[in-house]
């Protein structure tokens, strides 16, 4: 089979969000088409060459694509630099949290804000310590995206995570990104004061209102059109390892050893599973989670 540069740009989405469904990949790399055509024909290409597999899901009734071992050697020795390795979790237990983030990473293909940078690659350069869900790199700023599917109880422990990024140099502001409005006002009822480096937005109005949709923090609200605005447009394998390593590594670091983990107009182009459990936040601290080291 002749491997695409379309096939190994599918084979890394794949491995930096842990899985894939037809849909996104035609919406990523097929747009307009049947996903039951072309995408379809080709992930059944990568499958027959050992690149690629299916698997299934309780929860959801398509199937969900995976890089194989072969997929993952495949795409280092032809010159990848963000292969992480394959995870270890092969049941998905976080699958409504994971395909949040896949969602929501092809929103911002979609609307071109930046470059996304998700969580899998950051703790391939990062293995210990705190992490955010996604970084959004644009042209001014740098962002940690934090997706909260269900609720951290008691909502006291977010207090803990907000003074951690207000007091955090690696990022420019936090975007949550919660289900509903009414999740986002209960937190705000409950806690009061939130700095004003952490912005909200819900899922529903912002796939709703998208280029419309506003992030709002205690004080402040963010465009997603300012975020256009500003965006760094190009694939992740565009950035250089050091610059990323300077975003991600930019405080102390020993600092980490002394938090407590956390869970978790016109266009300018520049180039270049929450269960809510402190599962999910030993999952983000663990780096043990990947089946082999780090490339």
């Amino acid at each position: 089979m002749m491997i695409q540069e379309r096939d190994y740009e599918i084979m890394a989405w794949i491995d930096h969000m842990s899985f894939a469904h037809l849909d996104e990949i035609r919406d990523v790399f097929f747009k307009g088409c049947n996903p039951d055509r072309a995408p379809y024909r080709r992930m059944l290409k990568l499958i027959e060459a050992g690149l690629a597999e299916t698997v299934r899901v309780y929860s959801d009734p398509r199937p969900l694509y995976v890089l194989t071992h072969a997929g993952l050697v495949r795409l280092r020795a032809v010159g990848f630099q963000y292969v992480p390795a394959l995870p270890k979790d092969k049941r998905f237990k976080h699958y409504e949290h994971d395909y949040g983030l896949i969602r929501l990473r092809a929103l911002a293909l979609e609307l071109d804000i930046g470059i996304w940078v998700p969580e899998r690659v950051i703790r391939s350069i990062k293995p210990r310590g705190s992490s955010p869900d996604a970084l959004l790199l644009t042209a001014n700023a740098n962002y940690a995206v934090e997706y909260e599917l269900n609720a951290k109880e008691p909502l006291e422990r977010y207090k803990a995570i907000f003074n951690r990024y207000d007091a955090s140099k690696n990022y420019d502001a936090v975007l949550y990104v919660l289900p509903t409005e009414a999740r986002i006002q209960k937190l705000r009822e409950k806690l009061g004061y939130i700095q004003k480096k952490i912005f909200f937005i819900s899922e529903e109005k912002l796939f709703h209102e998208k280029d419309k949709a506003t992030f709002f923090s205690s004080c402040d609200g963010l465009p997603v059109e300012q975020l256009i605005y500003w965006s760094r447009s190009g694939p992740i394998e565009a950035l250089e390892r050091e610059e990323l390593k300077a975003v991600i590594q930019r405080e102390d670091s020993e600092a980490w050893k002394d938090r407590k983990p956390f869970s978790g107009g016109g266009h300018r182009s520049k180039t270049a599973d929450e269960s809510g459990s402190r599962e999910n936040e030993e999952r983000k601290e663990d780096p043990s989670s990947e089946e082999d080291e780090n490339f």
